[in-house]
């Protein structure tokens, strides 16, 4: 098999102690090579008879664009996606250049972070509610007197209080 620069090609399990077992093909000057993604280096150099015969994951081209964010990354259709793992811990996460996210994929996602955001302004509101309730019953406590409609409300209030976490 001709190999050409940046094909990326799997020739290993990945099980082995800091290694991938996905190379990337390199040239410079006329000469060619390839690295382990795990090391990404020169001195990670697998030997290109090592890779023969091996699959080929993909080409490793610049029509392709990097995707910073893994729930961005989730929203492309397989086929227009690619990973490739580098380093310990880092990666790559590469999409066509002309490629649009998966409206399916983006929608799902977006009512899931509408539904936290909502969760959130919902907790934010108990969370005044609350403070809002402790303020007025440490103030009036405070009188020698309270208004009875002051009182009245701050009663209601526990009673609503009290009714909902029953229903919980």
């Amino acid at each position: 098999m001709g190999f050409k620069a940046g094909d990326v090609v799997r020739y290993a399990d990945g099980s082995l102690w800091c290694i991938h077992g996905i190379a990337v093909v390199h040239e410079s000057g006329g000469e060619m090579w390839a690295t382990d993604t795990y090391w990404n280096d020169r001195e990670s150099t697998v030997p290109l008879d090592r890779l023969e015969g091996k699959e080929l994951l993909g080409i490793f081209l610049p029509f392709r664009r990097s995707v910073s964010y893994p729930y961005q990354y989730e929203d492309y259709s397989d086929t227009d996606k690619f990973y490739i793992p580098i380093g310990g811990g880092s990666s790559q996460s590469w999409v066509r250049t002309n490629t649009h996210q998966t409206l399916k994929k983006l929608a799902l996602r977006l009512r899931y972070e509408l539904q936290k955001a909502h969760d959130k302004v919902q907790s934010a509101a108990r969370a005044v509610e609350w403070s809002t309730k402790q303020l007025m019953k440490f103030e009036f406590q405070q009188e020698e007197y309270a208004p009875k409609a002051v009182m009245a409300e701050v009663q209601k209030m526990d009673e609503i209080e009290t009714s909902n976490a029953s229903n919980l």
